[in-house]
């Protein structure tokens, strides 16, 4: 079962994509389901569940959450977290039967206020279950996800963090098989884009 671990519409401000567009891409592209993250809000999950009926498509309910030491996604959530310490987040999430991720792991980069404190996560990772490869994320920050997942026997996911049309099912996760899969990295790709453009006018 193929899964877009990481979903934003148009709940989320800084998304313009309906949830019926987000099913009707992501089984176009051959993906079976999505996991509808919008930030610090479920307001998406009625109708999520409404087009999942109607679609066929599988939806996982869950939440990028904002905690005092960075992001968090609680996936299976039965209802939103009150708490934003980032501790009484975890075990709000755990109480729920919810599982845990750690999204775009330290990319400084573009979210130097959304990385999660390093100390605090390493004394709560009994509460972890996912690192995840984030399809926004550069290269090298998806290189260290995997590295810290590795070192602390937690599993990997992959989601494609999408806000556009064009970044649905980029990265995802098959569940079945428990592999991820790595498409285009828009991030990365536009990040070279630039720097050839910029390397070419200084040149002229």
């Amino acid at each position: 079962m193929k899964i877009d671990m990481h979903v934003h519409s148009k709940y989320s401000g800084h998304s313009n994509l309906e949830i019926s567009t987000i099913a009707q891409i992501l089984k176009r592209k051959g993906l079976d389901g999505f996991a509808l993250t919008d930030h610090n809000t479920t307001r998406g999950w009625k109708q999520a569940r409404k087009v999942a009926k109607e679609t066929g498509i599988t939806f996982i309910p869950s939440c990028e959450i904002k905690t005092d030491a960075g992001e968090v996604i609680g996936y299976h959530m039965t209802k939103e977290v009150k708490s934003t310490r980032f501790e009484e987040v975890l075990k709000e999430l755990h109480s729920q039967g919810a599982k845990i991720s750690i999204p775009h792991f330290q990319d400084y980069f573009r979210f130097p206020e959304a990385v999660l404190n390093k100390k605090r996560l390493l004394s709560s990772l009994k509460y972890i279950d996912y690192i995840e490869l984030n399809g926004r994320a550069f290269p090298l920050f998806n290189y260290r996800a995997r590295c810290f997942a590795n070192r602390h026997n937690l599993h990997i996911i992959a989601g494609s963090d999408a806000h556009w049309k064009w970044e649905l099912g980029s990265f995802y996760t098959d569940l079945t098989k428990n592999k991820v899969h790595i498409g285009y990295n828009f991030m990365f790709l536009i990040n070279m884009t630039l720097t050839k453009m910029y390397k070419y006018m200084v040149k002229q």
